[in-house]
């Protein structure tokens, strides 16, 4: 006598799998950059070009949830319809180097490979931006809230309208410039091989020892800059005093850097748990100081990290391709992308932080859409 054997029930869907919009970007994605209006996340990719999807979800999570009326159990049903594909930015044989929001407001600004200047729109058109006798540009960083943006061009810098930044206040430093960040009142921090200068209306106002910083980020509030170093490790420079901590000993290069103002906190990748600190007791003494617990540890390395604007809240992407959500300060972790998969290289939140971008080494490149009554 014979059994009949059924099948297995199908295995539900997950939340990211529901509240997700999700693409294959065609090749790896390197990094990502939401625009400062929320109109759209470009994705910049492996070979040079640049993928952009909208921000905003057309089938928001929050209007999709249910509540069972007999277990209080809350569902987010699926999708009704299709969602928009990427659009791909046209730019010929010239990829691009380096991507910031653009000071406009909605699309980005980009370096192609050639060092020169285009504006991407969320429509993925492509517009030069002249930029006159300024030379082969190296890096870029728009102001968060202006209208100028900041150029460096070998050993200059030059801040002005984005339109034409050649016309802006040039700042000449000693040694090519490797990094760019704006402050919220303008200040500019531009990274040499030995140092990082602090720039203000044309003048240096301070000059900070860090080696070879290839990356740049400053707090919210402006207090303190952030450098991730090519060497290892990383560099937290308070502005006040000058006060410099370098953080070493990591397993891996620091990909990412992410300060929270809700946490008052400071996080990194580049360990096999999200690597954090308190900006109120911070490691100006020793890495012990002001440290975090955050997430929990683990033999995968973390690749990016992604501070939540407005909730303690950070989002971990791993080596291993899964993402997940941790307060700052906390061993808790909700897993929020379960699928394995080639490395978490880039993430990022949207607008005020209803959805959070993640782009992967594998050619994945998604927008979650995470309700807020996801985080009571």
């Amino acid at each position: 006598m014979s059994t009949a054997v059924q099948d297995a029930p199908a295995a539900a869907p997950s939340l990211f799998a529901i509240a997700s919009r999700i693409w294959d970007a065609g090749a790896p994605v390197e990094a990502l950059t939401a625009d400062r209006d929320g109109a759209a996340v470009a994705f910049e990719l492996a070979d040079g070009n640049v993928a952009l999807a909208p921000a905003r979800d057309p089938e928001p999570a929050a209007t999709r949830i249910r509540i069972a009326g007999d277990s209080g159990q809350m569902s987010i049903t699926p999708r009704a319809g299709r969602y928009a594909p990427l659009e791909r930015a046209e730019l010929g044989t010239h990829g691009t180097i380096a991507v910031c929001p653009s000071a406009s407001g909605r699309g980005v600004v980009a370096i192609r490979s050639d060092g020169r200047l285009v504006r991407i729109t969320p429509r993925g058109q492509v517009v030069t931006i002249p930029t006159g006798d300024l030379g082969r540009v190296g890096a870029i960083a728009s102001h968060p809230a202006g209208p100028q943006i900041a150029v460096a061009a070998g050993g200059n810098v030059v801040v002005g309208p984005e339109d034409e930044p050649a016309r802006g206040t040039v700042s000449p430093l000693p040694g090519d410039v490797a990094a760019l960040a704006v402050s919220p009142d303008g200040r500019v921090a531009a990274a040499t091989r030995e140092a990082i200068h602090l720039l203000d209306a044309g003048r240096t106002m301070a000059s900070f020892a860090a080696t070879r910083a290839e990356r740049l980020v400053f707090s919210p509030d402006g207090t303190y800059l952030a450098a991730a170093l090519f060497d290892g490790g990383v560099a937290l420079v308070r502005i006040a005093d000058g006060r410099v901590a370098t953080l070493a000993n990591y397993p891996a290069p620091v990909r990412s850097l992410a300060f929270s103002r809700p946490a008052s906190a400071f996080a990194t990748s580049g360990a096999y748990r999200a690597a954090a600190w308190s900006l109120a007791t911070p490691p100006f003494d020793g890495a012990a100081d002001g440290a975090l617990v955050t997430g929990r540890p683990g033999l995968v390395l973390v690749e990016t990290v992604a501070a939540h604007p407005r909730r303690p809240l950070l989002a971990i992407g791993y080596a291993d391709g899964i993402v997940t959500l941790a307060p700052i300060g906390s061993r808790e972790e909700m897993v929020l992308c379960p699928t394995p998969g080639g490395a978490v290289t880039a993430l990022g939140w949207a607008g005020a932080g209803d959805d959070l971008a993640i782009g992967r080494a594998d050619g994945m490149a998604a927008i979650a859409n995470l309700p807020p009554a996801l985080f009571k």
